[in-house]
């Protein structure tokens, strides 16, 4: 068992943001992030102590609520502000794994691939061929 000293150095505080902005892109951390009970950085209800206990580090989090409130953001500001035809493509070679492309696809967004590996990754997932 890990004990560390709870002074305002080691507090979970230390890493969320002084903002009171809700977009994912105005943040570094997630927006369901905040410091548990236990003083540690949590995301998406995941206490990051644990996770890191668990898998190692360094170790890749997603939060799906910051990335589907960032497709929403993106998808809507264009239907608000452009009378035009448009669709938000997601660039695959930024993250190109199953639960992401089942994510963005259910968000409504297009894919952008370069690859045969991506290709296929958005295949395996479940997108429909005209949203690549």
């Amino acid at each position: 068992m890990l004990t560390t000293d709870i002074s305002p150095e080691n507090s979970g505080h230390r890493y969320l943001p002084k903002t009171t902005s809700f977009s994912p892109n105005q943040v570094l951390l997630p927006l369901t992030a905040k410091v548990n009970s236990k003083d540690c950085l949590e995301i998406g209800g995941c206490d990051l102590t644990t996770l890191v206990k668990q898998f190692g580090s360094p170790l890749y989090i997603l939060d799906e609520e910051t990335l589907r409130t960032a497709c929403r953001q993106y998808r809507d500001s264009f239907k608000s502000y452009y009378s035009g035809e448009s669709q938000v493509i997601y660039a695959s070679k930024a993250w190109s794994c199953l639960a992401v492309c089942r994510i963005i696809d259910s968000e409504g967004l297009g894919f952008d691939v370069v690859s045969g590996g991506e290709l296929y990754t958005n295949l395996k997932a479940g997108v429909n061929s005209d949203r690549i």
